[in-house]
This record gives C-alpha cells, structure tokens and sequence, in this order.
C-alpha cells in the first residue's frame, strides 16, 4: 500500500525526527531551552536506532535503506536543526551564513561518504572526522554550562563551535572510537538528567 520499510528502527528514527521539528518549532517561538532540549532528546534516538536495526534487519535491502533514511534523519536533525537554533538567536550576519553553510555541506558530504564506505566495508568501529550527531552532544553541553554558570557567551560560541565542527565533519583523521554499551548508557543518563533538570528549574 505504501512505500518503505515501516519497522521498528522505522520508528525510532521518525521520533528523532519529530522531536527536531518541534524543536525548530520551539526555537521559532524563542524556547531554547526545549530547543536544545529536543536536539538532545534527538541524539538519544538516533543512538538506539541502529542497534534496533541490526537486530531486526533480516535482508541486505533492509540494511541498506536503513543506512538512507538515517542518514538523511541526521542532515535533518543534526545539521539543519543547530542552524535553525542559531538563527532563531539572532545570530543572521553575513558570515554566520557561510559557517551555516559549510556546516550543513560539510554534514551533507561526510554522510554520503561514509554510506559509501557502509557498503564496501561494514560497520564503523573507529569514527574518521567527527559524527554529525555530535551536534546533539556539543550544543547542550555548552547551554547547559553557560545556564548553570549564568554566562552569555553563546552567540560568540556557537558560530565558533559550528565552525570547528564542519571542518572535523570531513577531516580526514581518526577521531574517537565508536561509542559503546558504557558511553551510551553515560549520555543516556546525561539526558535524563537535563530532561528533569529543564523540570524542575
């Protein structure tokens, strides 16, 4: 009745989608604590989401379409939703459009690469340049922190940190070993506790 492959990883994958929609949704109405909060919330799916598949994909075809529409949830949720958040700031001089730029390129090109590299190779166990959804990671980070330390310093940083981060997207160096079992659980429990700090607060 319908194209594509609607299983669990399927799921997953579109609520990490969800929570970038509404939190460009949240960012637009000057919210950007829930902002940041769904970018976080967005890392934790796509987290889970490849684990899900690679328990359940049972063809070659299944395998290969995962890799497609996570990767395109990803330029989604972790290219385009930063800049949206940027922008939302205030943030819309001339050169902050070509950091957006070389950021969204730079996430666009290491996705298809490593596609690529997906079919000829197999899973990654060591990341070359950085993971785009380390965007989920580095821009709650440094909210929480200038929160906590009642610094406003984030429309100086973020330009600067989305910078840096477009030019590791596609450098070609070994950079961190796949996350495992004990990080995930660590950043999993680090949402957590940002969901239930934005509570509370």
């Amino acid at each position: 009745m319908f194209i594509g492959k609607f299983n669990k990883a399927f799921a997953v994958t579109s609520l990490g989608v969800i929570s970038a929609i509404f939190g460009m949704y949240s960012a637009m109405n000057k919210n950007l604590g829930i902002a940041v909060l769904c970018l976080a919330l967005s890392g934790i799916c796509d987290m889970f989401d490849g684990k899900i598949a690679r328990k359940h994909n049972k063809t070659d075809e299944d395998t290969k379409y995962g890799i497609q529409i996570d990767s395109l949830a990803d330029i989604f949720a972790f290219g385009v939703f930063p800049v949206v958040i940027l922008m939302t700031m205030g943030l819309d001089e001339w050169y902050h459009f070509v950091i957006y730029s070389m950021f969204i390129i730079a996430g666009i090109t290491r996705l298809s690469y490593f596609n690529i590299m997906a079919e000829k190779s197999g899973p990654v166990k060591v990341f070359t340049g950085l993971p785009i959804t380390s965007s989920s990671m580095a821009f709650p980070f440094f909210w929480i922190l200038s929160t906590v330390l009642e610094l406003d310093f984030l429309n100086i940083l973020y330009p600067i940190l989305m910078f840096i981060m477009s030019i590791f997207f596609i450098a070609n160096v070994k950079v961190i070993k796949k996350p495992g079992k004990v990080e995930n659980i660590i950043f999993t429990i680090a949402a957590i506790a940002f969901v239930v700090w934005m509570v509370i607060k």
